[in-house]
């Protein structure tokens, strides 16, 4: 496994991972400083897992792609990672689809911050 600087892409998909994993995982993502790729898709993540992937997207502003599908999500996860895309101008592809973005000030903060 090469060394956290050199790491480019993170391929957490469908591992049941929970806030608490992704927790762990971001503290030591934020060695990864060339982290350009990032997918979490089809865990468990839920509100408390998208307030760390908010903290990724403001430690890793070289990120370019962030897959948080399928986490259940919600409007208040939505709005953390809107205001976290502030910190991250290369963010090209954003994938949050199959979330529990029930309310419309998640998907209006998200929105507003990729236009």
């Amino acid at each position: 496994v090469a060394s956290p600087e050199r790491v480019r892409v993170l391929e957490l998909s469908g591992n049941l991972l929970t806030s608490r994993h992704v927790c762990r995982l971001m503290r030591m993502a934020a060695r990864c400083r060339s982290l350009t790729e990032l997918n979490l898709s089809r865990n468990a993540l839920g509100e408390a897992g998208g307030l760390w992937v908010a903290y990724a997207l403001e430690m890793h502003p070289s990120l370019r792609s962030l897959d948080v599908s399928h986490n259940r999500l919600t409007s208040f996860s939505a709005c953390e990672i809107a205001h976290a895309l502030r910190f991250n101008i290369t963010l090209t592809r954003l994938n949050m689809s199959y979330n529990l973005l029930v309310r419309d000030e998640g998907v209006r903060a998200i929105a507003a911050a990729i236009s």
